[in-house]
């Protein structure tokens, strides 16, 4: 296999591990974690559930109990409840209630004297934020009223995450070391019950409801409580006289059956994990990381060997399925599955295309260079040789999978020193030694027609009238080649002398000295405008007026890249040029083209980018005697007003502009 295919499933796969670390270690991948908890649930069958029952607190008893609608349930109807469960031989009754305070003394003490004589009871508590002035202080716990905490063991219930889903057994040892309402309860079944510590995960065994549940009322009623645990707690809307408050809960089930689990049900849940000792446990952070690292490096091999081989990524949430229910431990692996194989396969995507885009070129190239030498060979049989040398060269380097160097009749293409939307400049030179800049604009680099169409139309009306005046580039020579067309113009001077070949542009020279004196910036800008002002007498305009556009040729600026020059009617209302320099109305009118000037003067006089005109240096706002650079802003606010009336009428009046102000600086100056 080539090194370029490798090369992009090893970039491929690095940018994979980026992303699945980020996702691992960030906020961003709370999204993955839960819904690769979630999706774990979806289609494993549901496991039975024996030895526990749920007395739910619903509305039904409350009605047929006549139970207060706003206050709590009497606590002498919890003691007659914890009388009959003893009588019938209830293992543990865990109550996920909060009984605060004191209330009825001779129903409290019946409560406490219940609890007492089964002598297995677990109550709720629940952490309360402590406040002082509207900020958090701390955390306090909030417990049953204290005799019975005498005779009841009390834990804290379990705590929902911010999407109101409950997916650990609550333990939070930030706040408090208390074990939970679940463990307590465990406890007073075990022997050696697992320690209230660690981060373990809720194993659900089936939906909302599957935990067998019979009516507060109903418990007065059936007989089958014989070594059970008993779990009492509000339904889904008991509101208040429950004592707790609305007590309903997302789990894993709910993406799918749109039920909520009643808090007692989750805390029902929590005591199974514990005493069957089948919770789930999230890999250490360490492992995880390995696994999205060779997940990274598996999916960029996969890529390499075959772009299509990426589809084997169902192996990822198949063999974490198995290894979940098997041994019951679990990862994010939707971080694998949604995020780092997309991330795989639009990389091979883009590699994909961009090798048919090659290829593509590749066969336009193969053509041009073929169709070259056939010309040579016709017209000019003695250098037939050479030239074919010439393409069997750039055939070689097109197969070693590097583009091949243009060939143009008449010209060596030294080296690429330009490269744009529109086309490429090559650095040449002619059949008598030369130094040339060509341009060349294939058809291959463009969507439709018109880019090409309109590169041809620009070339048509500026070479014409190139050569007649000293700041526009010379247009020496233009032809079509298979696939485009070239343009041969007088080549910038060389900013770089005696090391490799580099134009001198303006976007050059304020790179090295960051801005111009004034007499030179209005030198410059008496120039720029006089060539602005020849375009526009013959009807065309140049829209896209910048530094990078201004070459220097034996010293002398001139205006170059005349691919959008156009008529000014024609070329009203399209938009195109670079943001920037372009005015408000957009380019297209010799107004245009004046407030692009004065948007390159200002970044030449003042050292700035033109996006924060009209801003000041402020080395010249605090010198008041630098009065002509303040004579020039004032000019400059002229040519850059966004309102195209209120401009200089015209390039020519911009010119006049600076050239008194160019006069005046003579006059101080002698």
């Amino acid at each position: 296999m080539k090194r370029e295919p490798w090369r992009e499933a090893a970039l491929s796969a690095a940018l994979a591990a980026l992303v699945g670390g980020l996702l691992l270690a960030t906020p961003a991948g709370r999204l993955f974690e839960r819904l690769s908890y979630d999706l774990l649930f979806a289609f494993r069958p549901d496991i039975p559930v024996e030895g526990v029952v749920i007395v739910q607190m619903d509305e039904e008893s409350h009605s047929i109990l006549n139970q207060p609608g706003n206050n709590a349930w009497d606590r002498a109807l919890h003691a007659r409840l914890i009388q009959r469960l003893t009588e019938l031989g209830a293992k543990t009754i865990a109550f996920d209630v909060l009984f605060l305070g004191e209330r009825d003394p001779a129903a409290d003490a019946q409560l406490v004297e219940a609890a007492k004589a089964h002598g297995r009871v677990s109550v709720g508590a629940q952490m309360a934020p402590e406040l002082s002035r509207g900020e958090l202080m701390g955390w306090r716990i909030v417990g049953p009223f204290p005799t019975l905490t005498e005779v009841a063991r009390y834990g804290l219930v379990e705590q929902a995450e911010d999407d109101h889903s409950v997916r650990q057994h609550f333990w939070n040892p930030q706040f408090t070391n208390m074990p939970s309402l679940a463990w307590q309860t465990a406890a007073l079944t075990m022997k050696q019950p697992p320690s209230p510590t660690g981060g373990r995960w809720m194993n659900y065994y089936g939906p909302p409801g599957w935990i067998p549940r019979l009516s507060y009322h109903r418990a007065f009623e059936v007989n089958d409580f014989s070594n059970k645990v008993v779990f009492v707690g509000a339904a889904y809307t008991i509101g208040f006289s429950a004592g707790k408050g609305t007590d309903e809960f997302h789990t894993p089930y709910t993406r799918w059956t749109g039920r909520l689990s009643p808090g007692v049900e989750i805390v029902a849940t929590s005591y199974l994990n514990l005493v069957r000792g089948d919770w789930l446990v999230r890999l250490v952070p360490m492992t995880e990381c390995a696994i999205i690292l060779l997940a990274a490096a598996a999916l960029g091999i996969l890529t390499a060997w075959r772009p299509a081989a990426a589809s084997l990524v169902l192996a990822f949430p198949l063999a974490s399925y198995f290894f979940t229910w098997r041994h019951h431990m679990w990862f994010p692996w939707l971080i694998i599955v949604a995020a780092q194989t997309p991330c795989v396969l639009a990389c091979a995507v883009f590699a994909k295309t961009r090798r048919l885009q090659r290829e593509k070129r590749s066969l336009e190239q193969r053509l041009i260079l073929a169709t070259a030498a056939e010309a040579a060979r016709a017209t000019a049989p003695g250098t037939a040789d050479a030239l074919a040398g010439r393409v069997a060269g750039a055939l070689r380097v097109e197969m070693q999978g590097e583009p091949a160097t243009p060939v143009i009749p008449d010209y060596e293409l030294l080296a690429r020193i330009g490269r744009g939307a529109y086309g490429e400049v090559w650095l040449a030179k002619d059949l008598l030694g030369a130094t040339r800049a060509i341009k060349i604009v294939l058809r291959s680099r463009f969507r439709d027609e018109r880019p090409l169409e309109r590169e041809f139309d620009g070339l048509k009306r500026f070479t014409p009238i190139s050569r007649a005046h000293p700041n526009l580039v010379q247009i020496l020579h233009a032809g079509r080649i298979p696939g485009g067309i070239y343009y041969v113009m007088e080549a910038a001077d060389d900013e770089t002398v005696g090391q490799s070949y580099s134009p001198k542009t303006l976007t050059s020279v304020l790179k090295q000295r960051q801005r111009l004196t004034l007499p030179e910036c209005l030198a410059l800008g008496i120039d720029l405008a006089s060539a602005l002002e020849f375009l526009h007498q013959r009807g065309l305009v140049h829209r896209d007026v910048k530094p990078s556009n201004i070459i220097f040729v034996n010293g002398v600026p001139k205006l170059a890249d005349i691919g959008l020059v156009s008529e000014a009617a024609s070329a009203n209302g399209a938009q195109l040029g670079t943001p920037g320099y372009m005015p408000p109305e957009g380019p297209g009118t010799p107004a245009g083209d004046v407030y692009s000037l004065g948007k390159l003067i200002y970044e030449t006089a003042f050292g700035l980018d033109c996006m924060r005109f009209p801003d000041l240096p402020r080395s010249m706002l605090e010198q008041s005697d630098d009065s002509e650079l303040f004579d020039l802003n004032g000019i400059l606010l002229k040519a850059c007003e966004n309102d195209p009336g209120r401009r200089h009428r015209s390039a020519a009046q911009l010119r006049e502009a600076l050239l008194q102000l160019q006069q005046a600086l003579l006059i101080i100056k002698a």
